[in-house]
């Protein structure tokens, strides 16, 4: 048995509120004016996404997408063979010398110098070095016999192909873009007794180290006619990576372009800091460890999201599927990034008898999405008016949002039910009523106003 439902509305006839004036009712009734012949029910339904880049960090609720994601910066990194970073600083000269020494072995005092520095070339290029020697033995009656000395240049390079002894006047070139840097240089003689020079030994011309300059600019920006989120714009990119070689580190104007920048190069030596739309990356300058050698960065870049995609943008976007469903709901996000709606268009012609002030009315169900209980029963006014005796043309369209006066509870289900109108205001003295049978309709009128407009009347109704 269906359950009995008491719906009690209070309908204002005041100026202003329904259009018109009043006129005398001889056909007034309290039952309901069903549409003539069939209602129509329309729906379009549709799926919808945010697309775009997720925010860093402290994600909103619901959370945000962003279409354009902004890079720039300039990050520099360096590689060394050697166990720290940066390597030592070398000496661009070497210079040693004794005077009037005693060399075991030898019974001879030993007076020598040797020299070899540079007389052209310009830094991180080849460099020509000229030697500069002398030696002499002084007996015990202070008799001098000279002995030659000379300037020994080894180079990294396994083996001794790349070492050279200079005499003195002797040149030549150490190159530090080759595999001989760096340079072992010290003095050394062939003319003693079983003895040798006590020369200090030094490394001159230093292996230039490989290094970049990673220089970023780019914006991509994802498509927003496309409701999948895959489609980017054409990007705008000026990110450049030039590679180069120098003693000393960063270098800031030389070098080649060698590909692009990537992020991958800067693990370990770079510290990431979040915001919501931010995302910077800066060099920490720390010697790291990197296969053989170690790596140093210096420098930051950072990328700022923009453009933020709206529900509006998805809905403006997803593809719609028509239909007859009586059904229009919206779904709410909460956690993630989709959604989906059913907006329902009702169509009905009513053959208005008895010209008048008319309430069309909307009866609906509601409950949970999806779910086929709990459902409550409801009725709203959607239209009023006077209208003439004759057909009217009734459209009600069903859109499910936060300022719909009646339908705007997320995750509901409203079904249309049916719809009706009524003779709002019959002309019924103060106190007077009218009723209708077969199901319990009672209308209360409470007379008109100064202005001879109907004022308000009381429904009961139970089915």
């Amino acid at each position: 048995m269906r359950a009995i439902i008491v719906m009690i509305a209070l309908l204002l006839c005041a100026s202003g509120v329904i259009v018109g004036p009043a006129k005398a009712q001889p056909c007034a009734s309290a039952v309901p004016l069903k549409p003539q012949g069939e209602v129509r029910y329309a729906s379009e339904s549709l799926a919808a996404r945010l697309i775009g880049f997720n925010e860093y960090t402290n994600a909103s609720i619901p959370p945000k997408k962003y279409r354009r994601k902004t890079t720039s910066g300039t990050v520099h990194f360096g590689v060394w063979s050697e166990d720290k970073c940066p390597a030592p600083i070398y000496p661009t000269s070497y210079s040693d010398g004794a005077a009037l020494i005693r060399v075991p072995g030898d019974p001879f005092l030993i007076t020598w110098s040797a020299e070899l520095t540079p007389i052209s070339g310009v830094p991180d290029m080849p460099v020509t070095y000229r030697a500069k020697t002398f030696g002499v033995k002084t007996n015990s009656a202070g008799a001098e016999e000279p002995f030659p000395v000379y300037v020994y240049v080894g180079g990294a390079t396994t083996g001794n192909a790349d070492d050279v002894i200079l005499p003195s006047g002797g040149t030549m070139v150490m190159d530090p873009r080759s595999g001989a840097a760096p340079y072992t240089v010290f003095a050394v003689t062939y003319s003693l007794y079983g003895g040798s020079l006590p020369s200090k030994v030094i490394l001159m011309c230093p292996r230039l180290i490989p290094q970049y300059r990673d220089v970023w600019g780019e914006v991509v920006e994802y498509d927003a006619r496309d409701p999948a989120g895959t489609t980017f714009l054409a990007p705008i990119s000026t990110s450049v990576r030039i590679a180069g070689a120098s003693s000393t580190f960063p270098f800031t104007t030389t070098g080649t372009i060698s590909g692009l920048p990537s992020e991958s190069d800067y693990v370990g030596g770079i510290r990431e800091s979040l915001t919501t739309v931010t995302r910077q990356l800066a060099g920490t300058d720390a010697c790291i460890a990197f296969g053989s050698g170690r790596r140093r960065v210096q420098g930051s870049l950072t990328s700022e999201l923009s453009v933020e995609d709206t529900e509006e943008d998805a809905l403006g976007r997803a593809i719609v599927t028509p239909g007859n469903s009586r059904t229009a709901y919206r779904t709410k996000r909460t956690n993630g990034f989709s959604f989906s709606l059913s907006k329902v268009r009702v169509d009905a012609t009513f053959d208005i008898v008895c010209p008048g002030e008319y309430a069309f009315f909307v009866h609906y169900t509601k409950g949970p999405h999806g779910l086929s209980s709990p459902r409550t029963w409801h009725m709203a006014p959607v239209e009023s008016g006077y209208f003439p005796a004759g057909p009217k043309n009734f459209t009600l369209s069903v859109a499910v949002g936060a300022n719909d006066p009646v339908f705007n509870e997320f995750d509901t289900d409203y079904t249309i039910e049916k719809i009706e109108a009524r003779l709002v205001c019959p002309d019924l003295p103060p106190g007077g009523s009218t009723a209708g049978l077969g199901s319990v309709r009672i209308q209360l009128g409470l007379g008109r106003t100064s202005g001879a407009f109907s004022g308000a009347q009381l429904v009961l109704e139970a089915d």
